[in-house]
């Protein structure tokens, strides 16, 4: 057997399993994005609930460094060999925090203004931004037409799906597309992150998850304290309040949930694409919609509903396109 031989034999495993690990990590996005996106509008919506949003996502923050600092412990991942003193580290990864705040931050108050399918819809956009972000700062152009073509699909079955909406609020709306925009960012600066910082040896996901976590906890603290303590005239007690059992319970898994969610996209966009993952938020947001529908009162008219339609075409278009895509490549 020659090497050559031996060599071919050993990379078609080797790119069997990259190609697993991409699409294992889109499912798990799905599956965790999906389960998040309930939780968070059961949160948002919840009358109960005195919590602001701020403390909640801190506690997120706070509770996924101390899972990763249980993990790094236990020898299950390798500790961050990045280091708060470089200043390579601070360029790339302050960017990604700031934006994944916002998209953070932004999404929870877009919950509360706007239906479930119209969050969904609004949510959409993201490939589109995805697409024109990765292309202009790391000059990932689209590997297709089809490519083009589903997120044309999906931009206008959002349009449709928005004019469609007979429960308008500005707020909402603001707020949704706000973080559509802040999303597509941090998923191409992450991924821009992760080229920089891997050549260089000094990132993988878990210390890209433990920076990014750490740095939204200190953003998320100052207002944390001022909404809690100074806009209560009772200072603390809303806070105190809003840790009752079943209060607790929910905020935990809402937490878990919150950590994972974050671990599986960075791993998403890594592995795949920014534009990948966005697409996968669009699968998410198919079933999210029609969830809503079923649970939450929702009210749309003929336009919105051929809207999520075309959103829908465009996904699986997508999808076929990059999976026909991957086999040509790898056939060549």
């Amino acid at each position: 057997m020659t090497i050559e031989k031996m060599s071919s034999e050993s990379s078609e495993p080797c790119s069997a399993v990259q190609s697993d690990g991409g699409l294992a990590a889109a499912l798990a996005y799905i599956i965790t994005a999906i389960l998040m996106t309930m939780t968070n509008k059961s949160l948002a919506s919840s009358t109960t609930t005195t919590l602001s949003p701020e403390l909640i996502l801190f506690i997120e923050c706070i509770v996924t460094c101390l899972g990763l600092q249980m993990i790094y412990s236990l020898g299950l991942a390798n500790r961050p060999r990045a280091t708060l003193r470089m200043r390579v580290v601070w360029q790339s990864l302050v960017p990604v925090t700031l934006l994944k705040a916002g998209n953070m931050q932004l999404s929870f108050i877009a919950m509360k203004f706007t239906s479930l399918p119209i969050y969904n819809v609004l949510k959409r956009l993201t490939p589109l931004c995805a697409l024109i972000t990765d292309w202009t700062l790391r000059g990932q152009k689209p590997r297709t037409r089809g490519v083009v073509v589903a997120v044309g699909l999906l931009t206008f079955g959002s349009i449709c799906a928005g004019l469609g909406d007979l429960d308008f609020d500005p707020w909402g709306y603001a707020a949704a597309l706000t973080a559509t925009l802040c999303q597509s960012g941090y998923l191409v600066m992450a991924a821009r992150a992760r080229d920089r910082l891997e050549k260089a040896e000094l990132m993988d996901t878990t210390t890209l998850l433990y920076y990014t976590a750490l740095y939204n906890a200190t953003l998320f603290f100052g207002p944390v304290c001022l909404y809690e303590l100074l806009s209560s005239p009772f200072g603390g007690a809303t806070m105190a309040d809003g840790f009752r059992p079943e209060g607790v319970v929910k905020l935990l898994f809402y937490c878990v949930l919150g950590a994972l969610l974050n671990f599986v996209t960075f791993e998403c966009t890594t592995r795949n694409s920014p534009l990948t993952t966005g697409v996968c938020g669009n699968v998410k947001g198919a079933v999210t919609t029609i969830v809503g529908i079923v649970l939450y009162d929702s009210r749309l008219n003929v336009r919105g509903y051929t809207g999520l339609l075309l959103s829908a075409a465009g996904g699986i278009l997508y999808t076929l396109t990059t999976a026909k895509s991957k086999r040509k490549t790898k056939s060549n």
